[in-house]
């Protein structure tokens, strides 16, 4: 269950440990998503200077990693502890196959959110490990935390303030995400234990504790109470930190680069508050001769022809325009004013909703994801939601427009960056039936990066996402769904899956011949696909 403490935990050990000297390495990696994992086990070449970790590949960074760990005869003296933080269903297949398998040397942390998984982890290898299940606190460890947090005296508190203690974190299920935020709370806006007990005695229960997914009842009330007190003040200071909160309610809750928002809405700015930036596009690289000869000859003539295809598109740009009200103006100019955006993140850091991160170059926001929920459902009405998903699409798609090619490799640091917030974006899409061919073509181009850095089966996802969205929008038959055809019949091979990529090339070429013509540069590149799986 979110919000127990599993990762301040698993932080807490790792830092003791190291004081300890029990360990000269650890190592902390996300591993909320598949590419977030691959990431962490790349980087781990970097912090212990590998010889492989110029290595551009991706899949062989992660092999070169477990390597390096399964090493025991060289780190006889170096002993390490590997921290997988919120492994989930998806991503526990995938860590089984790029953990180590053996090192006495080393130790492995992992947390999750859900018990079967925890289970199905503790069975790895043929050995049997044990893991520990995690429950709210007792009330008194819970007013304990409230007291510490807030710092507040409990000897001076008396029986009376230590009852009124006992009550708040009774009424807010004694989560620790909660009992934190409500501890937060009173020391951000200076009431007392006394103050905050009424305030969560006067709420009106089937509205404030209305949820929408499916966490209990009693956990949905905990979260809300707390949070509608944090919200309720933020809306009260600016409108324009409420409006920053909007945006990142629907992007991925874990590093979201501060400098992604900024040239989102700096390329949304056009004379008449759209976009001056030309929508990116995506044709199928059967290898690299065919490419040389096909792609740049055409290459202007079909990105002008690809970017003003049909009315769809059109549409989709004059509808994105036209949604552009105060809010995302009040948004724009706040992340244009260095400062003031600074301010109103410490504010929100202050509230325990945001936290700011930076490595000295790029700073980044991380909010947790029941705070994302809670945004979602107390800071904007469900007419509203929509209409902030769609800026939220648009910064992120125009932000992604800025890097010249994903598939060269001096742009794969960038485009890393983007691809868990371009997945997160698209199951909002989907859950809230929001269709947008800005979205498709970026989604397009992040499935052409992840096939040319070698992650074919995370390209293979993002592929057939596309196809699907293009054959519901534009139909079977337009020139941007046979792209996407073709380039799900490029990873295919790819991968050695031979007969389905055959399938698809031919459906693209009959389909091509019979709607553009035989001779169309776009059959003939068609052919040219279908020759490459043929040959191969």
């Amino acid at each position: 269950m979110p919000g127990l403490g599993k990762t301040q935990l698993a932080l807490k050990h790792s830092d003791l440990a190291f004081k300890e000297q029990r360990y000269s390495f650890v190592f902390w990696i996300s591993a909320a998503s598949v590419e977030k994992l691959n990431q962490g086990f790349s980087k781990l070449l970097d912090l212990v200077c590998l010889a492989n970790r110029i290595n551009l590949d991706q899949s062989a960074r992660c092999t070169a990693a477990r390597v390096w760990l399964e090493d025991g005869k060289s780190q006889v003296k170096r002993k390490w502890l590997l921290v997988l933080d919120n492994i989930n269903q998806e991503t526990s297949r995938h860590a089984r196959e790029i953990l180590p398998r053996s090192n006495s040397n080393g130790s492995i942390l992992i947390t999750t959110r859900t018990k079967h998984v925890a289970e199905s982890m503790t069975v790895a290898f043929g050995k049997q490990h044990s893991y520990i299940g995690l429950d709210v606190p007792s009330v008194d460890d819970a007013v304990a935390l409230l007291l510490r947090t807030a710092e507040i005296d409990r000897e001076r508190l008396g029986q009376t303030g230590l009852q009124e203690a006992r009550e708040v974190v009774k009424s807010i299920g004694r989560l620790p995400l909660a009992v934190d935020q409500a501890a937060s709370f009173m020391k951000e806006s200076g009431n007392g234990i006394s103050d905050v007990l009424d305030i969560y005695r006067s709420e009106q229960v089937d509205q404030v504790f209305e949820w929408e997914n499916d966490l209990s009842q009693y956990e949905q009330r905990s979260v809300m109470a707390t949070f509608a007190s944090a919200l309720r003040q933020v809306e009260l200071m600016s409108p324009e930190t409420g409006d920053l909160l909007r945006i990142l309610a629907f992007l991925d809750p874990e590093s979201v680069p501060v400098d992604m928002l900024k040239e989102g809405c700096v390329e949304m700015q056009g004379p008449d508050g759209g976009s001056t930036a030309s929508v990116p596009t995506t044709e199928a690289i059967p290898n690299k001769s065919i490419k040389s000869r096909i792609f740049h000859r055409l290459k202007g003539k079909m990105s002008r022809r690809m970017a003003n295809s049909t009315s769809v598109n059109r549409a989709q740009e004059n509808a994105a325009k036209e949604v552009v009200d105060d809010g995302l103006q009040r948004l724009r100019q706040l992340l244009g004013t260095a400062v003031e955006l600074q301010k109103r993140v410490q504010h929100l850091q202050r509230l325990s909703l945001v936290v700011q991160r930076t490595d000295g170059k790029t700073a980044t926001l991380w909010l947790h994801d029941l705070v994302q929920m809670l945004l979602r459902m107390k800071l904007m009405e469900k007419f509203e939601r929509k209409k902030w998903l769609q800026y939220a699409i648009r910064i992120t798609c125009k932000a992604f427009e800025r890097i010249e090619d994903p598939r060269s490799p001096k742009h794969w640091v960038r485009c890393e960056k983007f691809v868990a917030h371009i997945q997160a974006v698209q199951m909002h899409a989907e859950k809230y039936g929001v269709d947008s061919v800005e979205l498709l073509n970026t989604s397009s181009w992040i499935a052409s990066y992840l096939s040319a850095c070698g992650q074919y089966g995370e390209a293979v996802k993002a592929n057939e996402l596309t196809l699907v969205g293009r054959k519901k929008m534009l139909g079977t038959e337009h020139p941007d769904t046979l792209t996407s055809m073709a380039n799900l019949a490029s990873t295919y091979r790819n991968q050695g899956r031979w007969k389905e990529a055959e399938e698809l090339d031919v459906q693209v070429m009959e389909t091509s011949s019979r709607v553009l013509g035989e001779e169309h540069p776009d059959t003939l590149t068609s052919m040219a696909n279908l020759a490459s799986t043929f040959w191969n």
